[in-house]
């Protein structure tokens, strides 16, 4: 076998490395990947008193639990009108739901779902991501006190 380097070859490579990791990186910049909508978001904000299915507390609770225990997170949501409607939203949703919007996230968005996936697969995810949603967690699972 003869080996012959082709003078192209290594720069095209390089190039599809860049490609793929400037998409992995969009991807993550996203944050919001596995949230699309598979019915259209309510247009208006929930009301505070709605309870956050999974809780026995109100969307109130969750964001003073949030505002208390991670405050320079709560900062970000809050003063982002954006940010906050999707917070909202996306902790209104179900279990079912969120697998839902997955699904069609992934049915729609092949491409970017599947470097979501990689992504993840080679822990490549962003660790602010990673910190974020645990704090959303904690709030909620100790939201009855606030």
């Amino acid at each position: 076998m003869n080996h012959t380097r082709i003078p192209g070859k290594q720069l095209l490579r390089g190039a599809a490395y860049t490609v793929a990791g400037a998409g992995i990186a969009s991807a993550l910049a996203v944050g919001g990947v596995a949230t699309a909508a598979p019915s259209a978001p309510p247009q208006h904000p929930a009301p505070q008193s709605t309870y956050v299915p999974g809780t026995h507390c109100s969307l109130a609770q969750v964001e003073r639990a949030l505002a208390k225990q991670d405050p320079a997170l709560w900062k970000r949501i809050d003063t982002h009108p954006r940010a906050k409607k999707h917070f909202e939203t996306a902790i209104m949703l179900t279990p079912q739901q969120r697998k839902a919007r997955r699904m069609e996230f992934r049915h729609k968005h092949p491409n970017l779902a599947a470097i979501a996936r990689f992504a993840r697969d080679h822990h490549m995810g962003r660790p602010e991501m990673t910190k974020d949603h645990d704090a959303i967690k904690r709030a909620e699972m100790t939201c009855a006190r606030f």
